[in-house]
C-alpha cells in the first residue's frame, strides 16, 4: 500500500507533504512566483539563419532580432488583466493546472533555458520549505507590495514589507 505522503530530502532539510498537497503546491508555486511576473531575461536574441518574414518585415540573414519576453508575458491579446497579479489564469474550469502556450518563462526553442528542470525543481523545494516552515502576511495598514517593479537591465522589484513568522512546531528552527 503506498503512502499517502511524500518525502523530498534536501540538503538542509525532509520535507513531507501530502501527494493531494504536492499538486496543489505546484500549482501555487507555478502561479506565485509568477516568473511570468519578473521574467530576468525580458530580452533575448538569436541571430537569423535564412533570411526571412517577421510580421510583414523583410529580415535579412544574420540579423540579430531581440525578442521581448516581457511583452509576449503582458500581451492583453493573451492575457486577461495581463498586469494583474491571478494565478487562477494557469487553472482550467476543474481546477487542474494549464500551461498557456504563450507561457515561456525559460525561452523556447533551440534556445531555451538548459537549467529549465533544475530550476523548477529547485523552486519548488525552496518555496514548499519555505511555506512549511514559515507564515507570511503583510505588515498591519501597509500597502500590498507594488509588482511593477522598476525597469532596467532585469526587472527588479520594489521595495515593500513583509512579517515572517516561524510556524508551530517549527520556531527551534529545521527539525
Amino acid at each position: 500500500m503506498s503512502s499517502p505522503w511524500e518525502t523530498v530530502n534536501t540538503s538542509h532539510a525532509v520535507v513531507r507533504f501530502s501527494s493531494d498537497s504536492a499538486d496543489h503546491l505546484f500549482t501555487v508555486w507555478s502561479l506565485a512566483v509568477s516568473i511570468r511576473g519578473s521574467n530576468h531575461d525580458s530580452l533575448r536574441t538569436a541571430k537569423l539563419s535564412p533570411s526571412r518574414s517577421i510580421g510583414g518585415h523583410s529580415v535579412s540573414r544574420g540579423t540579430r532580432v531581440l525578442v521581448n519576453m516581457w511583452s509576449i508575458h503582458h500581451d492583453p491579446a493573451q492575457w486577461d488583466k495581463p498586469d494583474l497579479f491571478n494565478p487562477d489564469r494557469f487553472l482550467d474550469d476543474q481546477g487542474q493546472r494549464v500551461t498557456p502556450s504563450f507561457f515561456l518563462p525559460f525561452g523556447a526553442g533551440p534556445r531555451v533555458c538548459v537549467g529549465e528542470s533544475l530550476a523548477r525543481l529547485e523552486l519548488f523545494l525552496f518555496l514548499s520549505s519555505l511555506l512549511q516552515r514559515m507564515s507570511f502576511r503583510q505588515p498591519d495598514g501597509a500597502p500590498p507590495p507594488n509588482l511593477q517593479g522598476r525597469l532596467g537591465v532585469v526587472l527588479q522589484p520594489l521595495p515593500y514589507k513583509l512579517v515572517v513568522t516561524p510556524r508551530a512546531g517549527w520556531a527551534g528552527g529545521a527539525k
